[in-house]
């Protein structure tokens, strides 16, 4: 495949796609990120043959296997653009084993706030797949169209990586057990460990949801309080838990309030678009700024220039769509920058 090729058959198939979302009236917001594109092979010898063309056309990013099978995911150099939108990821799976599918793109993963259940309401009269939400983390929700399909997280696949190639760090996770014994409280991994933005004395975020906070407390006590330098305080409605485990310090929050609708996840969601759109150097200048001692939202807050309370600033850009965003790195930043 030539690369030309690749970016005119990503057009072909996006128009496929939001021409039968339209159709089927199924609209997402403009400030829902669409965070990569699957592209699907038939055979092995197929996945080995189109790893190599994405490799020369971005950063592979990580290749690991799930159940069974490679799944390859490239940073594209150049982003593939669409409506005023950007998708600098793809996702490469190789076949399931005795499942056959046609070689080329299949489905886009959208980032965004809405909880599934309002997901499953919104869009009730489609054909719906929710066995995503039985995994352990970045849970998702899949639309299912003519050969085509949209499917829904809260955790973008970049920063579900920056988790994954951390071996220690996703051992720990997985030893603790809180995202699969607290799944009914919907954990939420943020924070700057998921943006690849942590320092030596960052926690790792977690979010939950509960209506009874009080019952919430005792259960994390119960799993937990034996763990190092365990602490736990419940005031107005806020839950605040936090220990240390194997080299880690995990700092748990609840409230009766959907994890993804929790204001540290709409900031959370707002900065990993600004660290898509900004790219390496605004990371980079962002890791500076923390280096210095800032908190993550002023440090973002800094760099571009917003005035006042900076976790007020960003919460205004996180319904703010793409485009719009952009116009304000040419005008704000740029200038800023210079």
């Amino acid at each position: 495949m030539k690369i030309q090729d690749f970016y005119s058959e990503a057009q072909s198939f996006l128009n496929q796609l939001f021409f039968q979302m339209k159709e089927n009236q199924v609209f997402i917001e403009s400030w829902w990120d669409i965070d990569h594109i699957c592209f699907r092979v038939s055979t092995e010898t197929e996945y080995q043959q189109y790893r190599q063309h994405f490799a020369c056309w971005g950063e592979c990013l990580f290749e690991s296997e799930v159940n069974g099978r490679l799944i390859s995911t490239f940073k594209l150099y150049q982003p593939i653009l669409f409506e005023n939108r950007s998708i600098d990821l793809v996702e490469l799976p190789a076949p399931k084993k005795g499942k056959i599918v046609p070689t080329g793109f299949e489905h886009i993963e959208v980032v965004c706030e809405e909880t599934f259940e309002e997901l499953k309401k919104r869009f009730a009269h489609c054909q719906i797949d929710d066995s995503g939400l039985k995994k352990e983390i970045n849970q998702e929700l899949e639309i299912n169209f003519d050969r085509v399909a949209l499917k829904f997280h809260h955790l973008s696949l970049e920063s579900l990586i920056c988790i994954e190639k951390n071996s220690a760090l996703s051992k720990a996770i997985a030893n603790l057990g809180v995202l699969k014994h607290f799944k009914s409280f919907s954990p939420l991994i943020v924070g700057t460990f998921p943006l690849d933005l942590a320092m030596d004395s960052s926690d790792i975020d977690i979010l939950m949801f509960a209506t009874d906070l009080n019952f919430l407390k005792n259960e994390l006590a119960g799993a937990y309080a034996s763990c190092d330098h365990f602490q736990s305080s419940l005031i107005e409605n806020e839950l605040w838990v936090k220990f240390s485990f194997q080299g880690y310090q995990f700092e748990i929050f609840a409230q009766p309030v959907p994890s993804s609708l929790q204001r540290a996840a709409l900031h959370f969601q707002i900065e990993e678009r600004l660290l898509k759109y900004g790219g390496a150097e605004f990371r980079q200048k962002i890791r500076g700024l923390r280096q210095q001692g800032l908190k993550t939202e002023p440090a973002f807050a800094q760099l571009l220039n917003l005035s006042g309370d900076p976790y007020l600033a960003l919460l205004d850009l996180q319904t703010k769509p793409e485009s719009q965003i952009r116009q304000m790195w040419l005008t704000d930043y740029r200038s800023h920058k210079k």
